[in-house]
Formats: C-alpha cells, sequence, structure tokens
C-alpha cells in the first residue's frame, strides 16, 4: 500500500476525472488529496457536449461543467432533436469561469440579435482566439453586433458557415472601424453563406492578411499557395484531381501549402505541388 502522503500519477487523475460529469462527485473526489485538489484547479480545460432530445436539460449540465476553472474552450454541438434556450446560453456567456475562453464554438444553436449582443459584450470576448458560429440562424443584425462591438482584439479566426439568413454583407466591406474585426483574421470561413460572388472577391482583395478564406459560391474554390497568391477554379466534380488545376500553378512552380488549404477544404497529398512531378492527391469538396 502507497503511503498517504504519496502523489497521485497525473495520468490516474486525468483518467477518473475524464468519468466525472457531476458536480457533487467532482467536489468530493478532490477533497481526496490537496495534490489532486491542485492538478484539478490548475487544468486548462476543454468542454464538448453533444446534447439529445432524451438527455438531462442542458442547462443542468452546463451548470455542473462550469464549476471547473480555467476553461479555455467550449465546443457545444446541439444534435437533431435538440433545443437550447437564451436562459441556457446565458450560463455560458455570464459565468465568471469563461471569463478567459478562447474558443466558443456553437453548432445548430439559434442565436438571436440579443445572444449575439451578449457574446459581443461578455468578458471572454477579450480573450476569444476562435468564434464558430455554424447553422445558428444568424441574420444581418446579429452580424452587425458582432463585427461592429470592436471587442474581440485577439480573434484571429471567424466561422460562420450555413447562415445563409445573413444578407447584410455590406457590415463586413464597410470602409469605416467596423471591419476591424476582420482587418485582423487570418481564418475567416463563410461556406453556405449567401455571400455573392463580388462581395467574395472583394473580400478576398481587400483583406490580404486572411491566410485561409473559402465560399463555395457558383461553381469556384480558391486556394492559396506558398508565396501568398490566391487562385480561382471552377468545381467540375466532388473529387478534383491536380491535374485539373489551372496550367498557371504548374508553369510558374508555385508550391501549395498542403497545411494551409482553405477551411474544410483538403488538399489530399504530403507532397508540394510542382512543375512536372506526378501527383496523384485529390481535392475533396
Amino acid at each position: 500500500m502507497p503511503e498517504c502522503n504519496t502523489p497521485i500519477p497525473d495520468d490516474i487523475c486525468f483518467s477518473i476525472m475524464a468519468f466525472l460529469d457531476a458536480k457533487t462527485i467532482l467536489k468530493s473526489c478532490i477533497t481526496i488529496s490537496w495534490q489532486w485538489y491542485k492538478i484539478s484547479a490548475s487544468l486548462e480545460h476543454s468542454l464538448t457536449l453533444y446534447p439529445r432530445k432524451k438527455e438531462s436539460p442542458i442547462g443542468t449540465k452546463l451548470s455542473n461543467c462550469l464549476i471547473l476553472c480555467k476553461l479555455r474552450e467550449i465546443h457545444l454541438i446541439m444534435m437533431s432533436g435538440s433545443s437550447i434556450t437564451h436562459d441556457q446560453l446565458s450560463i455560458i456567456f455570464g459565468s465568471e469561469k469563461t471569463r478567459y475562453l478562447k474558443v466558443l464554438e456553437l453548432v445548430n444553436c439559434p442565436l438571436t440579435t440579443v445572444d449575439c449582443k451578449q457574446i459581443a459584450k461578455s468578458e471572454f470576448a477579450a480573450h476569444l482566439v476562435t468564434l464558430k458560429l455554424q447553422n445558428c440562424h444568424i441574420g444581418s443584425a446579429s452580424l452587425l453586433e458582432l463585427v461592429e462591438c470592436n471587442n474581440f482584439p485577439n480573434l484571429t479566426s471567424l466561422d460562420l458557415c450555413h447562415n445563409p439568413q445573413i444578407q447584410g454583407w455590406q457590415y463586413l466591406l464597410a470602409e469605416d472601424g467596423s471591419t476591424s474585426i476582420i482587418k485582423q483574421l487570418k481564418e475567416l470561413r463563410l461556406n453556405d453563406c449567401g455571400l455573392g460572388p463580388n462581395a467574395f472577391l472583394h473580400i478576398k482583395s481587400k483583406f490580404p492578411n486572411l491566410e485561409k478564406f473559402i465560399d463555395v459560391y457558383g461553381g469556384c474554390v480558391y486556394v492559396k499557395t506558398l508565396v501568398g497568391k490566391i487562385y480561382e477554379f471552377p468545381i467540375t466534380s466532388s473529387e478534383m484531381k491536380y491535374s485539373d488545376l489551372p496550367p498557371l500553378l504548374y508553369d510558374k512552380g508555385e508550391f501549395f501549402d498542403r497545411f494551409a488549404c482553405l477551411f474544410s477544404k483538403k488538399l489530399v497529398t504530403d507532397d508540394p505541388v510542382v512543375p512536372g512531378a506526378m501527383v496523384h492527391g485529390v481535392i475533396r469538396l
């Protein structure tokens, strides 16, 4: 038997804590040893939830999980048949435990203008690096709340995919200070957002800081090379071979950055594209 003052190995602590989902259990376990308590209090946590219709209310789950200190990431993906209310979302937005949140991902969570305003005015907005709001029924008014707040100094990645309700893209393209949120971004995802080709090309040319930027609209995909140039080419099938790309890419001998492929579109190969190379990779759309 180990002595009472023997440190508990970190991997055992982490393994046990992975199975804890109730507030009372967690509070009981962290009292087993002071060393365990200090470890649990110092960990930077990432919280991922997939609520389903027949499970306990999401509000209860969030309340239990938010006793965790140093919560840095929240990924909330609402499954089919599940729902979430403004009051339940407010548990995230208003908790002091989320004030240093770096990543917030909400998927299939209908957001009102009030919700978006609450995100923009929250304490964690100043620390957010990544904000993903996929299929959240965001409209033009909600987008305006996010863009005009000027409260995201560290945000570098914004994902608004699958929000076709957005029509006011002039807010993204404006010449005034409201574009500051876009100017600082390195990644912008706008798939299935009703963005027309003219607006898309305008964003692409106006904000050269964007390293990852794609919108599948009008049958075109945009790819950035290692030297920083962005090329446009048509979508001809669900899988495109490198031989389908414009000859210009080969003639100038420019390399593709396989890690800088834009958004969810993958350049499937371990080798860069070079003139005359026999490449069999594909771009999966």
